[in-house]
């Protein structure tokens, strides 16, 4: 029978196996004739391979960005413990504080404990438990050598990073102005603290995220980043909707208008492409989602229970959409404004939602909130353990 796969019916007349046409079937002649007695017209010759580039196209390899995890469905991670370990010691070190009762300053820093960098379905999810010693010294309104530790015993991700508990003792024997001390570095170290760990999980996203998740077949459409367009007024730029059919019930609507603002600690363009990614946007809503990103493009999400037309976009500044529910009254649309602001290390949206149904406004607000943003929260690794 394997003889039989590798080898194809031809004339007679033609050239018997080769060592050329089928190198690993080394056959003699008299073994791949057949009887003249049995068959006296037919003869056996190993087939000859495709040629590169022919054969069936459901064979072919393709070339594409997302080979080792395709549409990076796969769980991927990377050991960030080194990195995070060298990284937080700079941060922590040489934290400098004054007040009347003298100056401290922290000087030797140590770092136990592991931390990860994950992908799933092109969700990042950041894993750490770390225990950080920080040894601190200084000098008392006198003069006196003052000297302790500063612990940190759960920084993890089970809990916010304003949350982590900061611990401060003191090695020096206790008097009243090495007292003074202690107290100073007991107020002011836990939120001087705080700030440089936001610090390093801003710094672990950067660093690790782009790298995690591949860019996927389709990079275009992946990054959902239209092209650059002058950031002019509302007015002036946009897309009329001309599908738009006046109708009894949606002309006796009484709307209402609301806003939201939502802080991300990412940078403005991963938010905007995130909002603007269909397959980002069906991982956070755990829903199907269809999204043109471009002026006039059109959109659904949660099944196409919501359904729209982009309006406006203002690369990693501005969305602008025509937005409803299809339970809305045929022709109603509402306007829904997005717009996204950096600064102080994190990125302020604020969204402004106008001519929604009273009847629905409660729903869409929750909708935007519960439904959204803090999924999308959890998706980017931001604001507590992200979703699985």
């Amino acid at each position: 029978w394997f003889k039989k796969i590798l080898t194809r019916r031809v004339d007679p007349g033609a050239n018997p196996i080769s060592s050329r046409t089928c190198h690993r079937a080394r056959w003699s002649q008299r073994d791949c004739a057949v009887s003249a007695v049995s068959q006296p017209k037919l003869a056996y010759q190993p087939c000859i391979m495709a040629k590169w580039g022919e054969g069936d196209p459901r064979w072919l390899v393709e070339e594409r960005p997302d080979a080792k995890n395709p549409g990076n469905w796969h769980w991927s991670e990377k050991d960030a413990s080194k990195w995070s370990k060298q990284r937080l010691g700079e941060l922590l070190s040489d934290l400098c504080l004054e007040g009347e009762a003298g100056t401290i300053r922290t000087t030797d820093v140590t770092v136990t404990g592991e931390a990860t960098a994950n992908n799933r379905k092109a969700k990042l999810i950041f894993l750490y438990e770390m225990q950080i010693d920080v040894k601190w010294k200084g000098k008392t309104a006198s003069g006196r050598a003052v000297n302790g530790k500063l612990n940190i015993p759960n920084l993890s991700e089970e809990y916010e990073i304003d949350e982590v508990d900061t611990d401060v003792t003191m090695s020096t024997e206790s008097s009243e102005e090495t007292r003074a001390i202690k107290e100073l570095a007991r107020k002011k170290y836990p939120a001087l603290v705080a700030e440089q760990l936001h610090k390093w999980y801003k710094a672990l996203r950067e660093e690790y995220s782009s790298s995690l998740v591949l860019p996927t077949k389709e990079p275009a459409k992946a990054s959902a980043t239209p092209k650059p367009v002058a950031d002019k007024p509302a007015k002036e730029v946009g897309v009329k909707i001309h599908s738009q059919k006046s109708s009894k019930a949606a002309g006796q609507l009484t709307c209402a208008k609301f806003s939201l603002r939502e802080d991300f600690d990412c940078p403005a363009s991963l938010v905007f492409e995130t909002l603007m990614d269909e397959q980002r946007v069906s991982s956070f809503t755990q829903a199907a989602a269809k999204i043109d990103s471009r002026v006039g493009g059109q959109f659904s999400m949660f099944g196409g229970s919501v359904e729209g037309i982009i309006k406006d976009l203002v690369p990693y500044k501005r969305i602008v959409q025509a937005w409803r529910f299809t339970s809305w009254p045929e022709g109603h649309y509402s306007n829904v404004s997005i717009d996204l602001s950096e600064g102080e290390g994190k990125t302020v949206l604020t969204l402004t939602h106008s001519d929604v149904p009273d009847s629905d406004l409660e729903r869409t607000k929750n909708g935007w909130s519960r439904l959204q943003f803090g999924p999308m929260k959890s998706l980017l690794g931001v604001g507590g353990m992200p979703f699985m």
